[in-house]
């Protein structure tokens, strides 16, 4: 993701995580798919925000191994965080 998307991400990231009594300044991290994936399954989070830009979701469409990365992040996602 560009610099720009991860400020605006976490602008708005700021006017509602103290809404929910979390940190208003998140790690946030810019990672390939895999390195996601393994961070999820090895960390217990309560939240976890994932942000991929239309680019990356482009080129997801039109490459089907990259499709299935990005499906099984979400994937993962969904089963291990705030569980």
């Amino acid at each position: 993701m560009s610099e720009d998307s991860i400020h605006a991400v976490m602008q708005v990231l700021q006017n509602i995580f103290p809404k929910l009594n979390l940190s208003a300044n998140p790690p946030v991290e810019n990672r390939p798919p895999n390195k996601i994936k393994r961070y999820l399954t090895e960390a217990h989070l309560k939240v976890c925000v994932l942000v991929v830009d239309g680019e990356t979701i482009k080129d997801a469409y039109e490459n089907l191994p990259q499709q299935k990365e990005y499906r099984e992040l979400l994937e993962t996602a969904a089963s291990r965080v705030g569980n």
